[in-house]
């Protein structure tokens, strides 16, 4: 609700809740889980455009594609196209994102050649 009607506090508060609380439930997921994932790109999307708090969106979306990534570096691991669609979103954001975040447009060139490749 909080993405399609007008700023409403009420709205971001039970928004930020119901995230914090699917986020806590998510914990336990591997990291390539597409549950976990999808979560991540919504809430790290939720903070850039609604709450207008970049740095948390970054750091919401980076902690979700590294440990995405992790996972999949693991000997004999495969991600899900699911996954992998959700994951290129990811990244597709925190590029678009750090052209447009001075402080993250360092970070994004040297991390998109360390992690993204």
């Amino acid at each position: 609700m909080a993405e399609v009607s007008s700023p409403n506090d009420e709205f971001v508060a039970e928004s930020l809740e119901a995230y914090s609380a699917a986020s806590d439930l998510a914990e336990d997921l591997p990291a390539d889980h597409v549950g976990k994932l999808g979560l991540a790109l919504n809430r790290s999307v939720f903070f850039y455009e609604i709450m207008n708090d970049k740095k948390q969106a970054i750091q919401i979306a980076n902690e979700a594609f590294a440990g995405a990534y992790a996972k999949y570096d693991e000997d004999g691991h495969t991600m899900s196209d699911e996954s992998a669609n959700i994951t290129q979103l990811i990244k597709d954001n925190l590029v678009l994102w750090s052209l447009s975040f001075p402080y993250y447009r360092r970070w994004g060139r040297r991390q998109s050649r360390q992690v993204l490749q």
